[in-house]
Order: structure tokens, then C-alpha cells, then sequence
């Protein structure tokens, strides 16, 4: 038996194995920012905040209020969520399947301030997740995304 016929039972057998599980891999569009993410984050922190200049109220004018922030507004984040395409994958049967595991990317900008409320510190950071448990559809953010305490 030649390599080829190998390879293509092997893949055959996968494809089946797949079926029958009820979870089967599915390219995903690129459809873009999700409807509730803000726009107005890229991949590099902006070039307006300046640690020991920028102050809060000039974030705030900038950017708007922070998607998040701690209960005595020392760190404020913002977040866009884009769907980027990938694979998903389709799960279930008997008419109610569903697709899950689309990749959404977070770019979260986490910006501190200090008691005056000067800019600290600023970071950005992209982080891609995968929306098996729903939070991309409802539009809530995964708590995963955030370190610091509420």
C-alpha cells in the first residue's frame, strides 16, 4: 500500500472520527470589531500618554471612559475586540448545533495613574481568545483578560 493511500485513509478516518464525535473543525471570516468593542485601540499604546505628564482627565477626553477600572480609578482599561477569521468549531446534532471556539483578538490597553492622577504606566497587550463558553456572543469581557481586582 503506497504512502498516499495511507495518508488519505488516515485523513478519511479523522473526517469520521470527527462526524461522529459531533465536533467538526470550520474556517471562520474575519468579520471585524464586534458591535459592543470600541474602535479607538490599536496594537502600540498611544503616543499622546506620556508617563509623569498625561493625566487621567486627558485619557479620559482621549479616549473616553475606560471599559474597566478599579474602584479608586488607579488603572482604567480599554478594550477593542476584533473577530480575525480562523477555525471554529461546529458541535452537536439533530439540528441544534452550534459553532464555537471562534478566535476573537482582545487588544487591552491598561493605563495607571498615581494619587494626583498622572500617568504611571501605560501597556498594551494583544491576547487572543476562543468563545467556547459564550462571552464573545453575549459581548461581556473574559475576566481572564484583567489581573488587578475590581
Amino acid at each position: 500500500m503506497s504512502a498516499a493511500t495511507l495518508g488519505s485513509r488516515g485523513a478519511a478516518l479523522v473526517a469520521v472520527f470527527l462526524v461522529a464525535s459531533g465536533c467538526v473543525p470550520v474556517p471562520t471570516l474575519p468579520f471585524g470589531d464586534k458591535e459592543w468593542s470600541r474602535q479607538n485601540i490599536g496594537d502600540s499604546v498611544p503616543a499622546f500618554i506620556v508617563s509623569g505628564q498625561t493625566t487621567r482627565a486627558d485619557v479620559i477626553l482621549a479616549l473616553g471612559d475606560p471599559d474597566r477600572k478599579t474602584n479608586n480609578d488607579s488603572r482604567f482599561h480599554y478594550v477593542r475586540a476584533t473577530e480575525e477569521g480562523g477555525i471554529a468549531f461546529m458541535v452537536g446534532g439533530g439540528l441544534r448545533g452550534e459553532i464555537i471556539g471562534t478566535p476573537v483578538t482582545y487588544r487591552l490597553l491598561t493605563v495607571d495613574f498615581d494619587a494626583r492622577g498622572v500617568v504611571t504606566a501605560a501597556k498594551s497587550e494583544k491576547v487572543v481568545k476562543r468563545n467556547f463558553f459564550g462571552e464573545h456572543i453575549t459581548g461581556t469581557l473574559p475576566q481572564t483578560l484583567f489581573t488587578d481586582a475590581e
